[in-house]
């Protein structure tokens, strides 16, 4: 979950530019009351839904985007923006960068360093994210992370360049960055000399940035303990007519990259083949009981492209044909019927 913030900041964007908000909020599934209500809270789905309606609704004007960007600080980041902002150094930055997850971004970050191992910069990906969102969130995330070195260092931060993995950016943007900027970039990058690394910051609180660094790794580990992340994605594949989502599908939904996804799952030692394979057996059970669904039909349902496909794996899972275990539990019915 996530609170509301952002949703508060690009519907205010939305309204001044007199857009209607009504779209973004239709898209994510949520009443527009949400974005005043204080403290309330959205799932990962619904804030990328509305980033979604959000970018759809401003098209082809990235003023609109600067002005969006300019207004997330480090509150609006949660408690992984606050311990961003009393670390005592940047050095201690790449702690902080584990905690992406809790972040409204899409994006996964990662810390940059020369070839002497210095800490120089930050390199942002958003393999996986939504090809619509791609803009958008770079002109965003890239303003953000200027914004917040400028603050903390009370002044503009000495950048010593800027590489863009877009093919061109509006002056708003290009007036905001204060150093060399290169475009058309694979991964877009926000690099600095390492011995900025190192300087205390203005905000620096050694006994705060702790605190929030604690609560910060509390929260995720929140989302890892008790089943938490395969349930998240069972819960998801259980769906109707999502059974057949992929990795990239199920990434999507959750708000975060591929890779992010994936290393999740490595670290609770699981497979996502393992997940999908338990939302389809549940599927599969529910529809061979309660429908006359073809074999076929419900094979084609949970994305099977033949049926005998869809028969083998549900052998795998059960040790009978879908033909036999709706016989089986027709007849159980059929018997405690008779019973009573």
């Amino acid at each position: 979950m996530l609170p509301n913030l952002s949703i508060r900041i690009l519907r205010d964007v939305l309204i001044e530019a007199g857009l209607n908000t009504r779209l973004a909020f239709a898209r994510a599934g949520l009443e527009e009351a949400v974005a005043n209500q204080h403290g309330a809270m959205v799932t990962a789905t619904q804030e990328l839904d509305f980033q979604r309606g959000f970018a759809g609704l401003t098209a082809g004007r990235p003023d609109l985007w600067v002005k969006a960007a300019n207004r997330y600080n480090f509150p609006a980041l949660g408690v992984r923006g606050l311990a961003l902002m009393t670390a005592p150094t940047l050095a201690d930055w790449p702690e902080i960068l584990k905690y992406v997850d809790l972040y409204y971004s899409f994006a996964e970050v990662h810390s940059l360093r020369n070839a002497e191992g210095e800490f120089n910069g930050l390199s942002v990906c958003y393999q996986g994210s939504p090809a619509e969102l791609a803009e958008f969130a770079i002109y965003r995330d890239v303003l953000v992370t200027i914004n917040s070195l400028n603050y903390l260092w009370q002044g503009a931060f000495p950048l010593t360049e800027v590489n863009l993995a877009l093919n061109d950016i509006s002056t708003e943007l290009r007036s905001a960055i204060q150093a060399p900027i290169r475009l058309r970039q694979p991964v877009t990058q926000i690099v600095w000399s390492p011995s900025h690394s190192s300087k205390p910051l203005s905000m620096g609180n050694e006994l705060l940035y702790r605190e929030y660094s604690r609560q910060a790794a509390a929260q995720l580990s929140e989302l890892r303990i008790g089943g938490g992340l395969n349930e998240q994605i069972v819960s998801l594949l259980r769906k109707p007519g999502q059974s057949h989502l992929d990795l990239n599908g199920v990434a999507a939904l959750l708000n975060t990259s591929v890779r992010t996804l994936q290393r999740r799952l490595d670290r609770l030692d699981l497979r996502f083949r393992d997940l999908r394979d338990q939302a389809r057996f549940d599927e599969a059970k529910a529809l061979l009981t309660s429908t006359a669904l073809p074999i076929a039909e419900i094979a084609w349902r949970l994305g099977y492209t033949e049926a005998t496909s869809f028969s083998s794996a549900f052998k795998r899972w059960s040790n009978a044909a879908p033909s036999d275990y709706r016989m089986a539990v027709a007849a159980d019915r059929i018997r405690g019927t008779v019973a009573a």
